[in-house]
């Protein structure tokens, strides 16, 4: 069964237009990765500091050794510099 992770960012205010280029970047590349099924990026209409990327794996031990390449390639530290605070996420499954 797949794992949908919802993840929300915040960014920093001024890094807003640096952020947008990133999920259109992650949009692009993401599907392409083994295990990734689905990824929706999603940007409030009141705060568009605010973001949602709603990611859909095969499992999630697919997204977490992801994740663990993003960490050791830097990309992920690259991605925070530009949050104003942690990402939050959560893993769900479909009912």
């Amino acid at each position: 069964m797949s794992t949908t992770v919802i993840v929300n960012f915040n960014t920093k205010p001024e890094l807003v237009s640096d952020f947008e280029k990133t999920m259109e970047q992650v949009k692009q590349d993401l599907p392409s990765v083994e295990g990734c099924e689905r990824v929706d990026i999603f940007q409030s209409l009141q705060e568009k500091t605010h973001f949602v990327v709603v990611e859909q794996w095969a499992s999630e031990d697919a997204h977490q050794q992801h994740l663990s390449e993003l960490k050791s390639q830097g990309v992920w530290d690259a991605l925070l510099e530009q949050l104003e605070t942690e990402p939050e996420g959560i893993y769900h499954e479909q009912l």
